[in-house]
């Protein structure tokens, strides 16, 4: 009843979370992730529609939120192959018209180091790069140096600024899928969607 009530009273809200990123923090390879959020979100589906709620209705509620690595083009590709999956996830459940999948993305903490911090500023500015090209939605950067503790002031300017500049002075957001039609990002999608799907099943 609750679950009911709530997609009742807000449905567009994203009620629904699913994050790999214990996973990513734990070692998983990109593969590992996709097959994992997947098979995660196939149970909430499952458990949902065991309450009576139509899958059409609730699909629209997920979100997914995925740590973005330092393998710049595999990270890229995660994203990509990540909506391919969730599309082939609700096509096969027979939702008619499956909605986007809604990517959260956070640069990875595990890149981080301690003895030279500053390296961390190139590090989270790539993975930011690859979050906005793989079409996140909404992306946390992380701090310079974070590994040493709480957030300075300088380091929090310079997270939250990494996707502004990345945003209005390289003009990222203004291509629809930028990485769309290259050859060696699309193979690496491809193989990673099916790697996904296969990781899923098992």
């Amino acid at each position: 009843g609750f679950v009911h009530k709530g997609l009742a009273e807000r449905p567009t809200a994203r009620t629904i979370h699913i994050s790999t990123v214990h996973a990513h923090r734990a070692g998983a390879h990109a593969v590992t992730e996709l097959g994992w959020a997947m098979a995660s979100a196939v149970e909430v589906l499952r458990g949902l529609e065991s309450q009576g709620l139509s899958l059409e209705q609730v699909a629209s509620s997920f979100s997914f939120r995925f740590a973005i690595g330092r393998d710049v083009f595999t990270e890229i590709a995660k994203l990509r192959a990540a909506r391919a999956l969730w599309w082939r996830v609700l096509d096969a459940a027979g939702v008619a018209a499956p909605p986007p999948l809604f990517a959260v993305a956070e640069t990875s903490r595990r890149t981080l180091s301690r003895r030279d911090p500053w390296v961390n500023a190139l590090r989270v500015t790539t993975q930011v790069f690859a979050a906005m090209v793989g079409g996140a939605e909404i992306i946390e950067a992380a701090s310079y140096d974070e590994a040493l503790g709480a957030r300075s002031p300088l380091g929090a300017r310079l997270a939250r600024n990494t996707r502004l500049i990345l945003e209005e002075e390289a003009h990222l957001s203004a291509v629809h899928d930028p990485a769309g039609d290259s050859y060696y990002v699309e193979t690496l999608t491809e193989g990673l969607a099916k790697a996904g799907w296969e990781e899923l099943q098992r």
